[in-house]
């Protein structure tokens, strides 16, 4: 229910700012020059979140892999800030935020006028986040993991209820 009400409320940004802001998240996850499973999961919870296209993170990855991509706050304080925790949450989903993730999210917090204490902030709240994602979900016909926003299990096709 909270990814579905994620999902509603992201749908209000354009399809540019959906864009930049996997981009960005992307970005973040491959400045060590490898993007972890458990970056590349976080990153695919982020897209469902915002109401991405799988296009959309492909044309992100491109970017980000072209070299054509440097952080870029955009839109609303609200939505730098969600970019923000997003970052975050993709640099720590494997465990900690690395040395070469660190700086860029710093600047990227300093452009956007963000403290030192709010940042602490946001990475508490993002290691609750880790805690309770739930990438995957198991259909209740042949227990099977599914992605946790489908309607139907793509195994066997029962219909699946999200919880």
């Amino acid at each position: 229910p909270q990814l579905r009400r994620e999902v509603r409320r992201n749908h209000l940004m354009t399809k540019e700012e959906k864009l930049l802001h996997l981009s960005n998240v992307v970005y973040i996850a491959g400045t060590d020059k490898v993007i972890s499973e458990a970056e590349a999961k976080a990153i695919e919870i982020v897209r469902l979140q915002i109401g991405a296209s799988e296009g959309d993170l492909k044309k992100a990855l491109h970017a980000v892999n072209n070299g054509n991509h440097q952080l870029t706050p955009f839109g609303r304080f609200s939505a730098k800030v969600r970019n923000l925790e997003d970052m975050i949450l993709v640099a720590i989903s494997d465990g900690e935020i690395s040395k070469s993730e660190k700086p860029e999210i710093l600047s990227f917090a300093k452009t956007i006028k963000i403290s030192q204490d709010q940042i602490t902030e946001i990475l508490s709240e993002a290691k609750l986040r880790i805690k309770s994602q739930k990438t995957t979900m198991t259909c209740t016909s042949c227990e099977k993991e599914i992605p946790p926003d489908s309607i139907f299990c793509s195994e066997c096709g029962h219909r699946v209820v999200s919880s």
